[in-house]
């Protein structure tokens, strides 16, 4: 049985034109879970790129490599999207790190939201 942890459908808004940078700065802390920059670094390429953002930049410090601190992160990235484009992004791993990941993206990121649910429970999934 496959069981989704985190699923969330977005339509994004915008035009076939790239649009100014924007930047973003995340930070995730949890007694449960320890993150590597790499990790982290990853997971905000990955979802920005699915979301057709482009010239992605992230710089990371602490983590895991740093005597299991608190990861911070700084994102920049040009959003790219043509208007009625519906993603889906969905997964087991990680869960609360990833929803906190994805909800401080969409912060900054021009879309509408159609759905959205967790089952996350807090960093053990």
């Amino acid at each position: 049985m496959k069981t989704i942890i985190a699923a969330l459908t977005i339509l994004l808004a915008g035009s076939a034109f790239a649009s100014e940078a924007k930047s973003i700065n995340f930070s995730y802390s949890n007694f449960n879970a320890y993150y590597s920059c790499n990790f982290a670094q990853y997971q905000a390429q990955k979802f920005l790129t699915q979301l057709g953002a482009r010239n992605i930049y992230t710089k990371c410090s602490g983590g895991i490599d740093q005597n299991m601190s608190t990861v911070y992160m700084t994102i920049s990235f040009e959003q790219y999207a043509s208007e009625g484009v519906v993603v889906t992004l969905q997964g087991r791993e990680s869960c609360d790190f990833n929803v906190k990941l994805i909800d401080t993206i969409l912060t900054k990121f021009d879309h509408k939201e159609v759905k959205k649910g967790s089952t996350c429970w807090n960093a053990e999934g």
